[in-house]
């Protein structure tokens, strides 16, 4: 990708953004030569009557020191008014990307800081060897991770119904140990022939004996399979000689005794029901130390969430990482148009891992932002229609956000930031150019207004000086909306009454005066056209 293939700025001696804003300004400059050389000749001649008229007066007073003040007067007039702010700012995009680095992979192309880009244009693209080994390498470790939590998945669910069928177990050998014990105790109380008794513990010993001498036997076979050496093996043979004379004696003595054929009976029936207590204690000791164990390997319940859950989260992460350089299959394209903004890389160098490799500014969503004082606050409100000035072209713009924090001033003033996306931008849009605003809040037609420099306020509300009869009179009035030079008059004035338009500190109510009417520059512009 050659960034000279790219519509963007060219930053040369003949396109560059500096000789355009030149060019504009003297362009401008051509046109208002024109029209100012005609408005200050006739300016010029009605500020030299004003004069001419002023030194008139001024010779006469001086004459007659009796003669009144002087004072210029206008009458309110009917016109159409607009209440506008007007503010300046910069162009910014609403909408900027940052593109992350989603591996550490070789640059083939890039497109550079300043080009102006269209939706789906590559931005950058990859060496394909390098690419393919990284592509690789995040599908192995992505399989991989999958397969370690799948893996541990798997020895927890298995650990778990363990568990739940040793709890299970404790429960049916606890059931079976009541039961049985129950059993041999009646069974004890019936024996009541002392042979039988006697009988019944020979037989348990003998029983017991006989379970150990097993036990022996186990380990002296498998001693090579237990490790045991031969001094070990030599002690399990010397008691399971023990156990061999233990039984041979006791059988010998159950031979010796004497009784009817009913207690051999019962004596027998004894004995297998003790065995069967002894197995169903057994068995119940070892479901609990299963239960023990098990529930040592899954740890509390939230250690048991945690084995899921860290799972699935791995296998996410290593999954994300695969699809985001899967995606960069055939580069980084562009997601709208714009212009970029930010670049760190280069081509034939490497990127790192999650740092931005580049940044995207759309130059269809583009707004102003601009600072009012508290006053103008509640003038403004969202979706209020706005015009934008860049490079002497207007765009019509709409009030999108109005920042809910004040900023402090280094006068100790506050503002708040406004800010107006333009509805239509354009080719000619170019970031971070100074850009004026004009934003109308109200706007009336066939209104009275006077200049707002005839307006004085006081504690009890606005008012001006009228001339009446020669005298100076003192009348408050009801304001609506203003403009820089206009200010409406909703009660208070007749269109026939002489409003005072500079008002001195020496002017007083009930005063003799001189009017005098001002002249607007329309009948200005007319007399000295009819000249």
């Amino acid at each position: 990708m050659s960034a000279g293939n790219q519509e963007g700025i060219v930053l040369n001696q003949d396109r560059s953004v500096e000789a355009q804003l030149q060019r504009a300004k003297e362009e401008r400059q051509k046109k208002l030569k024109k029209q100012k050389r005609r408005k200050w000749f006739l300016i010029g001649g009605a500020i030299a009557i004003l004069l001419l008229i002023i030194i008139v007066y001024a010779v006469i007073s001086a004459i007659s020191k009796n003669m009144p003040m002087t004072v210029f007067t206008t009458n309110p007039t009917r016109g159409d008014l607009e209440s506008v702010i007007n503010a300046s700012g910069t162009i910014e995009s609403e909408q900027v990307v940052n593109y992350y680095a989603p591996s550490n992979v070789l640059v083939a192309d890039n497109a550079q800081l300043g080009d102006k880009i269209k939706a789906g244009d590559v931005l950058i693209s990859f060496d394909e060897e390098d690419y393919a080994y990284v592509l690789r390498e995040a599908e192995l470790e992505d399989q991989i991770t999958n397969n370690t939590y799948q893996g541990n998945l798997a020895d927890y669910n298995d650990t778990k119904a363990k568990l739940a069928q040793a709890r299970a177990d404790v429960l049916k050998y606890s059931e079976l140990v009541v039961i049985q014990q129950s059993v041999v105790d009646e069974m004890v109380k019936e024996v009541t022939d002392a042979n039988a008794i006697k009988a019944a513990n020979l037989q348990t010993s003998i029983n017991k004996e006989q379970r150990a001498m097993a036990d022996y036997a186990y380990h002296v076979e498998n001693a090579a399979e237990l490790g045991l050496s031969p001094e070990e093996v030599q002690g399990f043979i010397e008691k399971m000689q023990q156990n061999e004379h233990n039984i041979n004696k006791w059988t010998y003595e159950m031979s010796q005794i004497s009784g009817s054929e009913n207690a051999y009976y019962q004596q027998k029936e004894l004995t297998d029901n003790q065995t069967v207590l002894a197995e169903y204690k057994a068995e119940l000791e070892e479901a609990k130390a299963k239960v023990e164990s098990y529930e040592a390997a899954l740890g509390n319940k939230y250690d048991a969430e945690n084995i899921v859950l860290n799972g699935e989260l791995s296998t996410m992460r290593s999954g994300e990482v695969y699809e985001d350089i899967l995606a960069c299959k055939e580069g980084v394209t562009a997601d709208f148009n714009g212009v970029i903004t930010a670049c760190n890389i280069e081509a034939g160098s490497k990127t790192t891992v999650g740092t931005v490799m580049m940044t995207l500014a759309s130059l269809d969503k583009v707004k102003v932002t601009f600072s009012i004082t508290k006053s103008g606050l509640k003038e403004v409100e969202l979706g209020q229609k706005a015009v934008v000035e860049i490079l002497d072209k207007e765009y019509d713009a709409t009030v999108t956000r109005i920042n809910s924090i004040a900023t402090a001033g280094s006068n100790g003033s506050t503002s708040i930031t406004v800010e107006v996306s333009l509805d239509n931008p354009d080719s000619d849009i170019y970031l971070g150019l100074d850009a004026k605003v004009k934003l109308t809040t109200a706007s009336k037609t066939d209104v009275v207004m006077l200049p707002v420099e005839s307006v004085s306020a006081d504690k009890e509300g606005e008012f001006v000086y009228l001339v009446a009869d020669g005298i100076v009179e003192k009348r408050y009035v009801t304001l609506g909306i203003s403009s820089d030079e206009y200010v409406e008059v909703v009660d208070g004035l007749e269109e026939t009454d002489q409003v005072i338009t500079i008002v001195s500190s020496d002017l007083e109510e009930g005063m003799p005066v001189m009017a005098m009417p001002e002249m607007d520059m329309e009948n200005v512009e007319m007399m000295m056209e009819g000249m």
